[in-house]
């Protein structure tokens, strides 16, 4: 899977330099099932873009491609990624696994599971890695999950909550 790295940083690298189109044909038959996403891109161990898609109706060589010109230049946090910063840039992709409704908080183990809370048309995601690099426990997970979401603090107390897993690869 690591060669999904290479078709990530190929995708970037075809914008930002106007290179030659990436050749897509190698990772259709071996990418061809329907996964979603999330492309990170660091800097300076600093977060420099990331971009990703809860539900996907494409096959992950196309997500793989799609997210990480998403990430690199349309997250509103950041500028476009520029050529200059292209070879510093690491890439760490994030395959999600289906998501499984949660019966209660003791269903999420922190560090393993991401969490996707819904209330009503508000929607907010996060990777598994998140709660263990912020030292939150569940609650604290789902208090600022739902702040993520643009809600009360105690909103997901009302929403519908699901965790997922995710295959890391980064360079």
């Amino acid at each position: 899977m690591k060669d999904l790295l290479h078709l990530a940083r190929e995708s970037i690298e075809e914008t930002v330099n106007n290179a030659v189109k990436v050749n897509l044909e190698p990772y259709k038959d071996r990418y061809n099932m329907i996964q979603s996403v999330f492309v990170t891109l660091q800097l300076n161990n600093q977060l420099r873009g990331c971009i990703g898609q809860v539900v996907s109706e494409n096959p992950l060589w196309k997500n793989v491609y799609e997210m990480a010109k998403k990430a690199a230049f349309e997250d509103h946090r950041f500028s476009p990624v520029t050529a200059e910063e292209i070879e510093s840039i690491k890439i760490a992709l994030s395959i999600l696994s289906p998501f499984e409704d949660i019966q209660t908080i003791e269903d999420i183990e922190i560090g393993k599971h991401g969490v996707m809370l819904q209330v009503a048309r508000r929607t907010a995601v996060f990777l598994p890695e998140v709660a263990t690099e912020q030292s939150w426990n569940k609650q604290q997970l789902l208090e600022n999950l739902s702040k993520k979401a643009g809600l009360e603090e105690n909103a997901y107390k009302e929403g519908y909550i699901k965790r997922f897993t995710t295959i890391k690869i980064k360079e």
